[in-house]
Formats: C-alpha cells, structure tokens, sequence
C-alpha cells in the first residue's frame, strides 16, 4: 500500500477497518488520535481541587423528554488512540483533591423520561484504537480533606438513565 495524501499512515493503516465500520455504523467516526495532557500545580486551596485531563475520540450525550414513535441510536467508531496524562503538585488544599485521567474512544449518554413508544434501538460502539491513561508524578502534601487519584482508559462506555414520569 502506498501513503494516501492528506491522511497519517495509522489512518491509512486502519482503511480496511474504517471500510468495514462504515456498513455497521452512521454516526459518529473518528480516524485521528485524541491526545490530552494536564501539568497542574496548585498552592492553598481553601474549597478543594479537581483537575481532569480527557482525550475522548467520540462523544454524545442526549437528554430526551417525551418522544414517540421514535428511535434514538448510539452509532459510533473511533480508530485513533486516546491518551491522557495528569500530572501536579498540590499543597495545601483545605477540602478534597480529586485528580483523573481519562482516555476513551466512546461514549454515549442518554437521559431520558416519558418516553412513551420511543426505544433507545441498538447502540453500536466499535474501538478500534489503544487507549492509554496515566497519572503519574502526583505529590499531594497538606491536605486536610479526602484525596483520590484515577486514571481509566476506557474502549467504549454506555450509560442509560430512564425515568417514567406520569
């Protein structure tokens, strides 16, 4: 195979799969790579600190009242990597220091109520890219509230939230 302009060798790499995804899925397809990087450095917080570093390839999030008749599809396809990195230093913080990072090739959320003879349909959620997480170097010194550090590479996440409402 030779190089195809205007477009990285890992996507060209990848032209086989994206021919493969495109007869399952008609939303959202990402080819590039979702990089997201956080050096965070923070002296005497008097309410607490929370830092999140998220590369996502895809994401859609959908609040739904009252439809009918209706369907409401997830459809989506991400062949580039997600990689997150935090990194910091946090001193002196007075509440709770919450520190993450996130890297994702999918996400779909739905909240929906009253839907009467709506249906969610199928969801369709194809990663086909390494996702990579890191949080690393963290010093956290002083804190007087509760500390937590995550880091979470996640291939396809789903969440529904139903509600009937009369």
């Amino acid at each position: 195979r030779g190089p195809i302009s205007g477009i990285s060798e890992q996507v060209a790499e990848r032209a086989e799969d994206l021919g493969a995804l495109v007869g399952v899925l008609n939303g959202q397809i990402n080819l590039a790579p979702s990089i997201a990087a956080l050096n965070v450095s923070v002296s005497e917080a008097g309410d607490g600190v929370s830092a999140t570093s998220a590369a996502i390839g895809n994401s859609l999030s959908a609040e739904i009242t009252g439809a009918k008749g209706v369907e409401l599809p997830a459809l989506q396809g991400n062949l580039g990597d997600a990689t997150a990195t935090l990194n910091g230093s946090i001193e002196g913080a007075t509440g709770t220091v919450s520190l993450t990072a996130a890297a994702i090739g999918n996400s779909a959320s739905y909240d929906v109520s009253d839907l009467g003879e709506a249906s969610l349909g199928a969801v369709r959620q194809a990663n086909l890219g390494a996702a990579s997480a890191k949080a690393s170097e963290l010093t956290v010194k002083g804190a007087q509230g509760a500390v937590s550090a995550t880091a979470a590479a996640i291939g396809n996440s789903l969440s529904v939230v139903a509600a009937a409402t009369r």
